[in-house]
């Protein structure tokens, strides 16, 4: 999945070339020989009094509208974020009820293995030599198992 940055890039770049042409065709040639001691808000004063109004409209309107591109694919990064998130939650609720689940059968099991005792042993005995002569012993046998 491309992430934000990845499908901005490009036009980052393309919009950053157009700004940097934009700014080297208004700045002076003599740029170079103004005093260092200048500040940097000073430079950026003098670079966009250079420009005309329609440059700086054109410039304030490609912002703008990259912006408001920005905004669409956030709101619908969004958007995925929070169906994704009620899917996880969802998910996360089946995996809690399947692993109850598991834990209700395993202590179904333990209680299905559990040790023969010595009764239950002697029963068991007594049923499998005397299978045929007494219906009552197998019934005995089978209600204690």
């Amino acid at each position: 999945m491309a992430t934000f940055e990845e499908l901005s890039s490009e036009e980052e770049v393309k919009e950053e070339e157009e700004a940097n042409l934009a700014l080297m065709a208004s700045t002076d040639s003599d740029a170079d020989s103004d005093d260092e001691s200048e500040s940097d808000s000073e430079v950026t004063d003098e670079v966009f009094s250079d420009c005309s109004k329609a440059q700086l409209l054109t410039a304030l309107n490609k912002v703008i509208e990259k912006h408001l591109r920005v905004l669409s694919k956030q709101k619908a990064l969004q958007e995925r974020l929070n169906a994704l998130s009620e899917q996880e939650g969802h998910f996360q609720g089946l995996y809690q009820e399947t692993l109850n689940r598991v834990n209700d059968f395993e202590k179904g099991c333990a209680v299905c293995h559990k040790p023969i005792d010595e009764q239950e042993l002697a029963l068991q005995q007594f049923v499998h030599l005397n299978f045929g002569k007494s219906k009552a012993a197998n019934l005995i046998y089978n209600v204690m198992r």
